[in-house]
């Protein structure tokens, strides 16, 4: 979501449409109850099953846990690994590589629209 011009994430375990501009944006990810907006951390159901993680989209799974990809970068649905998530489009770096994602110099300016966490 938007926060003060740049992309944040959402709290563990949340998602957000593409385009958010507010954490109250952020809802729990399928599988988990909470309520991010309101500083519920999201966890998972307790309806039993307690099969494999999945994590959603700008996640990875770490050591059992969905983790947000770092600042600016993303990562498909499922991911399992830190060196799944890339930067977001508009943004330069190896977040698995421990180098921030910025902005890309390619001037333009414009909008920021943040991409779906």
């Amino acid at each position: 979501y938007l926060d003060q011009g740049a992309c944040v994430s959402c709290p563990d375990n949340s998602v957000s449409d593409e385009g958010s501009t507010a954490l109250s944006d952020c809802t729990c990810a399928t599988g988990f109850t909470g309520d991010p907006a309101g500083d519920v951390t999201c966890t998972a159901d307790s309806g039993g099953g307690g099969g494999d993680v999945t994590c959603s989209a700008n996640k990875y799974l770490d050591q059992g846990a969905c983790v947000s990809c770092p600042d600016n970068s993303v990562s498909d649905e499922g991911s399992t690994a830190l060196s799944d998530c890339t930067c977001a489009t508009g943004f330069t770096g190896d977040p698995a590589g421990d180098v921030t994602c910025t902005a890309d110099s390619g001037g333009g300016g414009g909008d920021v629209t943040c991409s779906a966490n």
